[in-house]
């Protein structure tokens, strides 16, 4: 995480791991975040339990995904609760197989998470100046609302929307030139 973090130019990290809750890799979320403006989405954890029992996905200022069956509804295996943010599709997920020209299929909050990451690095693109928590206000201002049927304990029922994206034509942003004059 750390040496993500020490990357140039890195502004959203997608994280899919967990365990326990552990107030050292909470704090070095926070840290990443408050200090270098950088998102870090992660996944909620597929106990079937509360997400603020695990770590990273129990750090408040990371941006926390829980997964979403074809039916609209929470994933069985999917943590839950507060620390959740959004919910994203997470069964049955189709990935292309490495060195093949073969699919896999698999479910879990891993798969859910860089969708959202995805949806954050589309908006960064066009909002370069976004920091971590213009991006979180930005997709919780247009996440699809009450599309999940019956969210468990006080997880919020919001949906990933990658159709909502800002018009990048009209919002994006010049980047810094330094003095430069670019020409194509």
């Amino acid at each position: 995480m750390n040496w993500c973090a020490e990357q140039k130019e890195v502004s959203i990290i997608s994280m899919s791991l967990g365990g326990p809750s552990d107030t050292f890799t909470n704090n070095n979320v926070k840290n990443i975040i408050e200090g270098k403006g950088i998102l870090i989405v992660v996944a909620a954890g597929n106990n079937g339990d509360d997400a603020r029992k695990y770590s990273p996905a129990s750090e408040e200022t990371a941006f926390t995904v829980a997964a979403s069956n074809t039916s609209n509804t929470l994933a069985s295996f999917s943590n839950y609760g507060p620390s959740v943010d959004i919910i994203a599709p997470g069964v049955n997920c189709k990935l292309a197989k490495a060195n093949s020209k073969s699919f896999i299929t698999l479910s879990g909050t891993s798969m859910a998470t860089p969708l959202v990451a995805g949806w954050a690095a589309i908006i960064k693109g066009c909002k370069q100046s976004y920091k971590a928590n213009e991006l979180i206000d930005y997709m919780n201002q247009h996440a699809a609302k009450g599309l999940i049927q019956d969210p468990l304990r006080n997880t919020p029922n919001q949906f990933i929307r990658v159709d909502c994206v800002p018009d990048c034509e009209n919002d994006r942003e010049k980047p810094s030139t330094d003095g430069f004059e670019l020409k194509c």
